[in-house]
C-alpha cells in the first residue's frame, strides 16, 4: 500500500494553498470525496464564464474558466461509445 499524505488533517489555510496548484478537474474530483471536500471548494467561489449542457445519447457538461475549459462527459448507452 502506498503512503498517504493527511491533506484534510492540515490547517484551513494551508489546503487552500495546496488546493491552488490543483487543474479543474483535480478540483472537480476533490469535491466529491465528501461534504468537508465540498465546502472546501465552495469557499473558494470560483465562478464559471460559461456553461454548456448537451442533453442526448449522452450528457455532456462544458464549463469554461477564463482560459481554461473543464468537460464532464457521461455515457448512458453502452452502443454510443462502441461506435
Amino acid at each position: 500500500m502506498e503512503p498517504t499524505f493527511p491533506l484534510l488533517r492540515l490547517p484551513e489555510n494551508v489546503i487552500i494553498k495546496v488546493l491552488e496548484n490543483l487543474s479543474l478537474r483535480q478540483l472537480f474530483e476533490f469535491s466529491l470525496i465528501s461534504t468537508k471536500t465540498k465546502n472546501l471548494m465552495a469557499s473558494f467561489r470560483l465562478r464559471a464564464d460559461y456553461v454548456d449542457i448537451q442533453i442526448c445519447r449522452m450528457i455532456r457538461l462544458d464549463v469554461y474558466f477564463g482560459g481554461y475549459l473543464f468537460n464532464l462527459t457521461i455515457y448512458n448507452d453502452v452502443q454510443s461509445i462502441q461506435n
